[in-house]
């Protein structure tokens, strides 16, 4: 009976070991430190309790009690804090992580000084029959306290992956099984041996755990029940402005922040394990997943009565060189765009007339003829000046001047399409193209205009006047080349002079 169970505590001790090794160094996953110190924290008690049962006396007993000891009571506190953590509930302040440790590193000390403070144990004694040999006591003042410790944060633990577990999917529900039953197992075989019903009294915790470990390993090579990366909820990206979505490497939903769950609502419903592919509301499918790193697209979508602009780009998660995930991060842009487009509206746009500026107007006609070769369609330019301006400037001053001009910007943008693009050409002359618009139909718009702004009556700071403008007007035939643009101006400005030689407030062609 020895024999069997100090194989099978050496047994224990040796898979505890390997699941240790593999968790801290295993190179595709993203580990949690919580697991990694649990690991290491039975692996230490498992090794004392193989010590104990290998001993044949007091003192050599009582070193591996000292051994176990130095992992034995913060299992259950490393487990509630790695449960926690796998659902997305992390505990990560230093002063909570303190609290809970104290009771573990008060008992570890206890353990070590037991013979001067007889806190924890009173006494030792070293039992042995024809069976089994083993090191029994007689429990200290604190021992109970420690046992109520150790159920208390059990039954935390399981009240969190309970809770965690029924909000789950199938995914997650496979590997949070394995998690409740492993840790099941030395609750009850704990529980065995205080209500002293274990074999000859023996202490068959260990050996709980011995089997925990082999349900670890088992779920860590189907399950990946190590990786916590794919699983919790990252405190950091919580806080971030951006909203952050994380999938694993096969395009499994695994979390998401505050942000971009104010982004996509229905988000706030998607359990834990649900493919891309299921998520058709996202401005993406699982081909992003494929892309390279960086920015890929923008959207745009309505939050609150107002639109909003997204940029989109997607960060894929490695371990190494190993692939485990993918973050898609969306940044709202809205502002961004809002001023960008503020700037190329400052830059297109002349600031006292609120119209095209001659280098816009430029651009913007360029662009148009070239639209009109292509397609054969006909073009035409009116250019007008206002009669007499320097009058108005002399006799009323600047103030009024401009007021005038801004005016007459309204007037022309109000009998003007939206196509055509009309422009600020210098001083009190503006210029017109027309798409889609021959020479006829320039003059019959230049006229409109023109007589919009004779009948005007000007008014500004009390002051009435009237205001008069001349048009020349000039047409795009298929031998201007290159320099179309200039030519059309130079005919139309041509024409414009002739219409103040002819006597001013006239439109010629």
């Amino acid at each position: 009976m020895e024999k069997m169970l100090l194989f099978a505590s050496g047994l224990s001790v040796a898979i505890s070991f390997f699941v240790c090794v593999v968790s801290i160094y295993k190179k595709d996953t993203q580990k949690s430190a919580y697991f990694n110190l649990l690991a290491v924290a039975t692996t230490f008690y498992l090794l004392g309790n193989f010590l104990e049962i290998a001993s044949h006396s007091v003192e050599a007993a009582i070193v591996g009690v000292k051994v176990a000891y130095i992992g034995r009571p913060f299992i259950p506190a490393l487990w509630f804090l790695c449960v926690r953590e796998y659902c997305g509930k992390a505990i990560n302040d230093i002063f909570s992580i303190a609290v809970i440790m104290f009771v573990p590193i008060v008992i570890t000390i206890l353990a070590y000084t037991w013979e001067s403070n007889q806190l924890l144990f009173e006494s030792f004694q070293y039992q042995s029959d024809k069976t089994i040999s083993q090191l029994s006591y007689v429990q200290g003042p604190v021992y109970l306290l420690k046992q109520l410790y150790l159920y208390t944060f059990n039954a935390l633990g399981f009240l969190t992956i309970f809770f965690s577990y029924l909000n789950g999917t199938k995914r997650f529900r496979q590997q949070a099984i394995f998690f409740f039953i492993s840790m099941l197992i030395p609750v009850f075989t704990t529980a065995s041996y205080v209500i002293t019903i274990g074999t000859y009294y023996l202490d068959i915790t260990a050996y709980g755990l011995s089997f925990t470990m082999v349900l670890f390993f088992w779920a860590m090579r189907h399950y990946g029940i190590e990786n916590f990366s794919s699983i919790i909820k990252d405190s950091v990206i919580d806080s971030m402005h951006e909203g952050v979505i994380v999938f694993d490497k096969d395009g499994i939903y695994m979390e998401s922040n505050k942000t971009i769950k104010e982004i996509f609502p229905e988000v706030k419903d998607v359990r834990i394990g649900t493919s891309i592919s299921e998520m058709e509301y996202l401005p993406f499918d699982a081909t992003i997943l494929d892309s390279k790193d960086g920015h890929l697209k923008e959207f745009s979508r309505k939050s609150n009565d107002c639109i909003r602009t997204y940029s989109l780009s997607v960060a894929h998660v490695k371990q190494g060189s190993y692939l485990i995930g993918h973050s898609v991060i969306i940044y709202n842009i809205t502002a961004f765009k809002s001023m960008l487009t503020e700037l190329e509206v400052k830059a297109h746009t002349d600031n006292l007339t609120n119209i095209y500026n001659r280098g816009f107007f430029f651009e913007k006609s360029r662009y148009e003829i070239q639209q009109a070769k292509r397609a054969n369609n006909p073009l035409s330019l009116i250019m007008f000046d206002l009669d007499h301006f320097k009058k108005i400037n002399d006799n009323y001053g600047h103030p009024y001047g401009d007021y005038v001009l801004r005016t007459i910007a309204l007037i022309g943008g109000q009998n003007l399409r939206k196509t055509d693009v009309f422009g600020r050409y210098g001083g009190e002359e503006f210029a017109v193209v027309l798409p889609n618009t021959n020479i006829e139909g320039a003059v019959l718009k230049a006229e409109t205009v023109r007589k919009k702004i004779e009948t005007y009556i000007f008014e500004f700071e009390g002051v009435h006047t009237k205001v008069t403008a001349s048009f020349g007007v000039s047409e795009l035939n298929k031998f201007m080349g290159e320099e179309a643009l200039e030519l059309m101006i130079k005919q139309a400005d041509e024409n414009l002079y002739k219409a103040k030689e002819q006597g001013r407030n006239r439109v010629v062609s």
